[in-house]
């Protein structure tokens, strides 16, 4: 899903590469919202410490191993639309090695459903689907000044 991300203080410190836009995995099987921490330092967002470590197992593709790792940070993350129509509320995202992911505490925040079936991932509260979006642009008449 893309989408893009806005500074906390954007007005305050406008540069030419915000707002960042970037790609998320929406997964509703995942019990956390992470994003990667060079992505969060390139968004200048400050850096919290969880009360309490975050432990979580990770499995490897192709092998029968899995790490357990401790994660002690987050930051406090929101999105925005691409064409600017839908903004999410701010959500602890932990910092993992990973690129971004909103799980399950993300969806159920900004009351997000996911029908399979259907291929919609819609915003209970204004009806806007993620997976189909209206149209960056609207189309312009082919009439001429001049007719």
């Amino acid at each position: 899903m893309p989408l893009q991300l806005r500074r906390q203080r954007q007005l305050q410190k406008p540069t030419q590469d915000f707002p960042v836009k970037t790609r998320a995995l929406i997964d509703n099987g995942a019990h956390l919202v992470l994003i990667c921490p060079n992505l969060a330092s390139r968004l200048g967002l400050k850096i919290h410490h969880l009360c309490e470590p975050e432990i979580v197992d990770v499995a490897l593709k192709n092998s029968d191993m899995k790490f357990r790792y401790e994660l002690f940070e987050y930051i406090k993350l929101s999105f925005t639309s691409l064409d600017l129509i839908w903004t999410s509320h701010k959500t602890k995202a932990i910092l993992p090695c990973t690129p971004v992911i909103l799980g399950l505490p993300f969806l159920q925040h900004n009351s997000i459903v996911m029908d399979h079936a259907d291929h919609t991932c819609i915003d209970k509260k204004t009806n806007y689907d993620f997976l189909n979006p209206p149209p960056l642009f609207a189309s312009t008449s082919t009439q001429t000044p001049f007719a």
